[in-house]
């Protein structure tokens, strides 16, 4: 079976702005994967084109009900279905990215339609099952943190205070740990109108600079740069490029074509830079173990079952056990820095709230011994 030609740039993520009257929600990873697989469903079972996607996307929710007539009015101008996807997006807002439209291409073009759409819905429902474990397992240090903030203004902003009231009209010259203790939530009262306007700024800054080019790239190497944090974004990054690249390299996309998709969906400005260098070696007729392997992002299992792959003929079936290795890997990172950073909160919060209580009970000892002299 020919490999589908597909050109790196046939398939971009769009930007346009929002026709009039429609929703700006972007289907959820888990309406695209039902999408996908009640398509599949219908086409095997021998429904035309255009019910197919009227019942998928009606199955998928509300989500998709306003693409379903969009799209069925481009099938029935005569286009493929990657062609409609696309059509769509450009039309009304970004849904499909390049590596899900290039698969339904590549699926077209070798007559494999149906298990293509198979295969990328097994790929979503993957990447939502990561995804929901991450988020779950971050849930509690999360609440942590924001119980240990919450705890730390209060008593900074209401209650230090009302000690710091007391205490003044008594005359007496305080323990140096309470004055450092006192001090800080008059700090706090001070610069508590700083906060919002910070959080405001911050999200204004945000808002203006996320499309840009410059801040996304500044952003994504310095998540890459973070401690701890860092290297598990690297290996979520790659678990969906290899995943992505997996199956574009099963459903018959040619190598460096695959390879520029991958970097399209990688979601990360920095490794995706590096694996259009490798496309790009690729096509000037580097192997695929050679052209990782100029850079440093790319762990050497990475570039190892890349070169067996290439050596036995079974690149696909690699890439997808590596992906396999990648998910597991992230789930258990994830699990480490949760279980670092659990007990870290815990101990935090004890010692910050120890620290005040022992400056307040300080202070009290010290009132009650000039009392009793």
């Amino acid at each position: 079976m020919k490999a589908a030609q597909v050109k790196p740039g046939q398939f971009r993520v769009r930007r346009p702005a929002l026709g009039r009257g429609q929703a700006d929600t972007k289907p959820s990873r888990q309406a695209l994967a039902l999408f996908a697989r009640s398509l599949a469903m219908l086409l095997r079972a021998g429904l035309p084109m255009t019910e197919s996607v009227h019942f998928a996307a009606e199955a998928a929710g509300d989500t998709f009900a306003p693409l379903s007539d969009a799209l069925i009015t481009e099938i029935r101008a005569g286009n493929g279905l990657s062609e409609s996807l696309d059509a769509v997006d450009t039309a009304a807002q970004p849904v499909f990215d390049p590596a899900y439209r290039a698969l339904i291409a590549a699926g077209e073009a070798t007559g494999t339609l149906d298990q293509t759409l198979d295969r990328l819905a097994d790929y979503l429902e993957r990447a939502e099952k990561l995804a929901t474990a991450i988020r779950t397992a971050l849930i509690y240090p999360a609440f942590l943190l924001g119980a240990t903030v919450i705890s730390l203004l209060v008593l900074l902003l209401f209650v230090i205070p009302r000690y710091e009231i007391l205490f003044s009209g008594m005359g007496t010259e305080l323990p140096f740990i309470t004055r450092l203790v006192i001090g800080l939530g008059d700090v706090m009262q001070m610069a508590a109108w700083l906060v919002p306007l910070l959080i405001l700024f911050g999200w204004l800054y945000w808002r203006q600079n996320r499309h840009k080019l410059e801040f996304r790239i500044r952003r994504d190497r310095a998540l890459l740069a973070l401690p701890f944090i860092g290297p598990l974004v690297q290996k979520m990054v790659l678990e969906r490029c290899v995943r992505i690249l997996a199956e574009l390299v099963t459903s018959k996309v040619d190598l460096p074509s695959a390879l520029a998709l991958a970097a399209d969906a990688a979601g990360n400005r920095i490794i995706a830079s590096d694996l259009n260098d490798a496309a790009a070696r690729l096509r000037e007729g580097q192997p695929l173990s050679a052209a990782l392997g100029s850079s440093e992002r790319f762990p050497d299992l990475f570039i190892q079952l890349a070169k067996v792959g290439e050596e036995s003929g079974k690149l696909d079936g690699m890439l997808t056990h590596l992906a396999d290795i990648y998910a597991l890997d992230v789930e258990a990172a994830t699990r480490r820095l949760v279980t670092m950073i659990e007990p870290a909160l815990i101990l935090l919060i004890g010692l910050l709230m120890g620290f005040i209580v022992i400056a307040m009970i300080s202070a009290v000892i010290t009132v009650n011994d000039l009392t009793v002299l």
